[in-house]
């Protein structure tokens, strides 16, 4: 799944869409290309910046960063988000609003850099995201889904709980009678040191350890009667350890490195239809 994977990235300094394949330099699953969010480093000068959101179904976005002065060869930054609200479907079944976000993360970030020629970043990140399942709509029409009311249950119960896709006001509702909950927890360090030799060759040691564990319910069918949920929880470690030498003579650039990566990955789901 996509779990983990797309994440507000209120640091970043810039983001680079790269054309495959990027197995060199960036492993396995590049083969289309990569998508490089280059994060900013802290920069050992006193600030930073603030973003505050207030808008309308109770939506309040708070983002900051900051920079504190570098003591001692080390410069440390940290940031941290919270987002929430913002839920504007109205489930008629349950009674109240959903589609609002519940997340909370927050990271630091040290760069040692004792000499010209080598640095050292450790980068910690924790990610609380408790936003739930986005809600669900029906876009059955008769005599499909709702055929199953009279012929099994004795009552076209679903009757205007459903609409074609086109019927965007009818959209903004749901009926679903679960509590769609979600969770996800991410913790992750980086470690990343660079030392480069003269003015041709550049040592880079990079090493990931990530553990994340999400558990959620989602119902599919859209309707106030439970016809068809998921519930799926996973839970996954991975660390990996990069070292490369990148040396530039000129007429000839080369990349020489190893890679060693570790993951344990557990997930089962549970279907009930």
């Amino acid at each position: 799944t996509t779990t983990g994977v797309l994440l507000n990235m209120w640091d970043a300094e810039r983001i680079e869409v790269l054309r495959g394949p990027q197995g060199t330099m960036f492993g396995r699953n590049t083969i289309g290309g990569v998508v490089h969010v280059i994060r900013s480093k802290p920069t050992g000068e006193l600030g930073g910046k603030v973003s505050l959101t207030v808008a309308e179904d109770d939506q309040e976005d708070f983002k900051a960063t900051i920079n504190l002065p570098e003591v001692g060869n080390l410069s440390t930054k940290f940031t941290y988000m919270n987002i929430s609200g913002a839920g504007y479907f109205e489930n008629m079944t349950r009674n109240e609003t959903e589609g609002e976000a519940d997340l909370s993360q927050w990271s630091v970030s040290a760069l040692w850099q004792p000499t010209d020629n080598f640095s050292l970043q450790v980068t910690y990140d924790d990610i609380d995201d408790q936003t739930p399942v986005r809600p669900v709509t029906c876009m059955t029409e008769a005599p499909e889904l709702q055929a199953l009311g009279p012929l099994v249950f004795g009552a076209d119960f679903i009757n205007g709980e459903c609409a074609p896709v086109t019927d965007t006001d009818h959209h903004r509702r749901t009926y679903t009678a679960l509590d769609q909950f979600a969770s996800v927890e991410i913790e992750a360090i980086t470690i990343n040191a660079q030392w480069r030799l003269g003015d041709r060759h550049l040592i880079t040691a990079i090493y990931g350890d990530r553990e994340m564990e999400e558990t959620s319910r989602q119902e599919f069918d859209g309707t106030s009667f439970p016809f068809f949920d998921v519930s799926r929880p996973q839970f996954e470690e991975q660390s990996s350890l990069e070292v490369r030498l990148e040396s530039d003579f000129d007429r000839l650039r080369t990349s020489l490195g190893g890679f060693i990566w570790e993951s344990e990955y557990i997930n089962w789901q549970n279907t009930y239809f």
